[in-house]
């Protein structure tokens, strides 16, 4: 192809190399992570923390129809995280989801491609940046999907290297680490509701499977901003759940030391049949779906982040 191009293009010959995970150059820049709202996000920052300069949070990605008040809520905690981890925080905010292309399609299908978007505009500041990794396994999948490294890293460039945060670490054992975590013991946000000072609504799905498997683990009391009180309730106060919340409390009721919560745990979960794995997706084609509206986005302390980050 080289020979072609120069011999009847008249364009430059050139080396060409395999690239290799070995063997491939180290892109300039400040190595960050991005932080969405969920458990995998501070899996990722109390495990890398030394390797980190800093956290990339954008506005309109994770919650896009969150309030002002709510998403400035939810900044001034997050700072308060980075600010206690010794992280700095890169703001950006865009409106990506709202094209049409990405309301027709759903956020786990097109949630890589928004993040290879973003990482490419920190180009020249951000040289290698780490995508929480969807815990598809707990929720008894094994089709790609949400932030996979199938996914994610094919969206790499010479100047940006995107890299899933894989690990073998269950669910559970995710949850462990962050009990020995006090920064995300202060900062865990799991609800769509939540109160001034970042606490959760505390009867939510969500919730409550994080403070039952804080509790298994040993770390609910630390917990900031869960409560404490009428677990046992809480779980059987619970309305039905959809399959894939079914397999993520089944590993709980697995676990050696449920203890306690087994009996409430297994009740739950009679309530709701086991359906078969995920094997396959249906594909989407959404071309005609796009639309002319404009993209938008931008990095909101982007000065800043080149004094820090240089």
């Amino acid at each position: 192809m080289a020979a072609f191009a120069e011999r009847h293009l008249r364009l430059p010959g050139s080396t060409v190399e395999a690239r290799s995970k070995s063997g491939k150059t180290k892109q300039a820049g400040a190595s960050a992570a991005f932080f969405t709202e969920g458990l995998e996000s501070l899996y990722t920052l109390a495990r890398r923390t030394a390797e980190l300069d800093a956290l990339i949070h954008v506005t309109g990605l994770d919650r896009p129809g969150r309030d002002a008040a709510a998403s400035q809520r939810h900044l001034q905690n997050l700072r308060r995280l980075t600010e206690i981890s010794g992280q700095f925080l890169i703001e950006m905010e865009t409106n990506l989801r709202d094209l049409r292309l990405f309301r027709s399609v759903s956020w786990e299908i097109t949630r890589s491609a928004a993040f290879g978007a973003m990482a490419q505009c920190l180009a020249g500041q951000v040289g290698h940046i780490l995508v929480p990794v969807s815990d598809v396994g707990s929720f008894g999948g094994s089709l790609p999907w949400g932030s996979h490294p199938l996914l994610i890293e094919s969206w790499s460039s010479s100047a940006v290297e995107i890299l899933c945060d894989t690990s073998p670490a269950s669910w559970i054992d995710k949850i462990a680490v962050l009990g020995s975590y006090p920064p995300a013991l202060d900062y865990l946000q799991v609800c769509d509701r939540n109160d001034e000072s970042g606490g959760n609504y505390g009867n939510c799905e969500i919730s409550v499977r994080t403070m039952a498997a804080l509790h298994i683990v040993g770390g609910l009391a630390a917990a900031r901003t869960l409560p404490h009180d009428r677990l046992v309730e809480r779980i059987r106060a619970l309305p039905p759940l959809t399959p894939q919340q079914r397999r993520a409390w089944q590993t709980l009721l697995d676990h050696p030391k449920s203890g306690d919560l087994a009996a409430a745990i297994k009740n739950k979960l009679e309530e709701t049949p086991l359906a078969p794995a995920l094997t396959s997706a249906p594909v989407v084609f959404a071309a005609s779906a796009i639309s002319a509206s404009r993209l938008t986005w931008q990095i909101k302390n982007f000065r800043l982040v080149g004094q820090m980050l240089r």
